[in-house]
């Protein structure tokens, strides 16, 4: 893949829920979920405090690829172990030239799935050098649209922000006057297309995208959450992320591409209990990431795999990490073995929008923090290598 980072990059994120519900503008927390193809999501998405640390023991890599679109098991739960690195992104400094660089890890040597895709073999922050996320701070820029599903990811955030032990190491604003520059207010009830699911033609989200970059000239990276994905064309979704890199990533055609590239991050939907559509989707999404060496966070691979790397995708897996017979949050969080940075953050969350009951469930906004923060370290020209 060509190394595609600057000094200066400009990172833009689209996503389901910044602070609004899917579908509600109420500010009340939503537990329950999404129905129907496409549906709208009940309850409100107000941005909670959530975060992620991966367990001491990291993420087993002994039963090879289980992510979404990976061979589904035909019962149980399956060991999915890890995803063997297919090769990636070759790191050459990257925005800020954060490089290497050795930090305590909660999680151990967990395995890598790729180098551009961030799920759950890649979540542990406690991997992340310091130096790294001085450079994600420093050089990126993000908007990120969302409603209430997407909010889990600034939920996440905030706990790592908020937490005392952290001692404000993940800092972030949205004007970017404390620590990461991140604005997850671009998408409301107020615009036409708050995220990808309520965008009322396809092509909204390309004039929205453009209309961003063009006010705000500081932006290098542009991410875009989901709320339900059921019934909405993926195929046209990629394209459009693709018109977009060709408009404004590194050699594109708008002229601002020449001094401040953007970075789009993709992302997949959430489940859905037994809807297999989000998994379908999930596919092949992170295919064409994969395929084309794009940023990809695999919302639905991180609710579908527990800590140990067993998958749930054939046991009904849903938003609050339920599955046919239990939660994984709840059987993880109360292991004597449970990683207590992970009890910590997760009893600090206040609210996790969809995933608040059981509250052990809360763990699904940490773990999707932590995610987003190895992107940002990964864009900003980590190499975790």
């Amino acid at each position: 893949m060509e190394w595609r980072r600057l000094a200066g990059l400009v990172v833009g994120v689209w996503a389901s829920a910044a602070v609004v519900a899917c579908g509600d503008k109420s500010s009340t927390a939503d537990t329950g979920g999404e129905s129907g193809a496409g549906g709208s999501e009940q309850g409100a998405g107000a941005a909670a405090s959530g975060g992620r640390d991966e367990n001491t023991g990291g993420v087993e890599n002994t039963a090879g690829n289980a992510s979404a679109g990976g061979d589904p098991s035909t019962g149980g739960v399956v060991n999915a172990g890890g995803v063997e690195s297919t090769g990636g992104v070759e790191s050459t400094g990257g925005v800020g030239g954060a490089g290497g660089g050795d930090t305590s890890s909660t999680g151990g040597n967990a395995p890598v799935a790729d180098d551009t895709v961030f799920d759950h073999l890649t979540a542990d922050v406690g991997r992340i050098p310091e130096t790294a996320i001085t450079s994600a701070v420093q050089g990126l820029h993000i908007a990120y649209w969302h409603t209430s599903h997407g909010s889990q990811v600034v939920s996440g955030m905030e706990a790592l922000r908020d937490w005392e032990p952290f001692v404000d190491r993940f800092a972030f604003s949205a004007d970017g006057s404390s620590g990461l520059h991140f604005d997850s207010s671009v998408g409301n009830y107020d615009q036409p297309c708050p995220d990808l699911s309520h965008c009322s033609d396809d092509q909204q989200m390309l004039g929205d995208t453009r209309r961003i970059l063009s006010e705000n000239p500081e932006i290098n990276v542009v991410m875009w959450a989901w709320c339900s994905i059921s019934g909405h064309d993926v195929a046209t979704y990629l394209d459009n992320m693709e018109t977009l890199i060709a408009e404004f990533g590194l050699g594109g055609t708008d002229e601002r591409a020449a001094t401040t590239p953007v970075e789009f991050i993709f992302m997949t939907g959430h489940s859905e209990g037994g809807n297999t559509s989000p998994r379908e989707a999930a596919a092949q999404i992170r295919a064409h990431c994969e395929d084309h060496d794009r940023w990809l966070i695999d919302y639905y691979d991180i609710e579908a795999h527990d800590l140990d790397g067993n998958a749930y995708m054939e046991l009904s897996i849903s938003d609050n990490l339920g599955y046919e017979g239990g939660n994984w949050a709840v059987d993880y969080l109360g292991r004597s073995d449970a990683d207590p940075t992970l009890v910590g953050l997760t009893n600090a969350t206040s609210s996790c929008a969809h995933s608040d009951d059981p509250t052990e469930a809360k763990l699904n906004c940490v773990l999707k923090g932590q995610a987003a923060w190895w992107a940002f370290a990964r864009v900003a020209g980590w190499d975790p290598e």
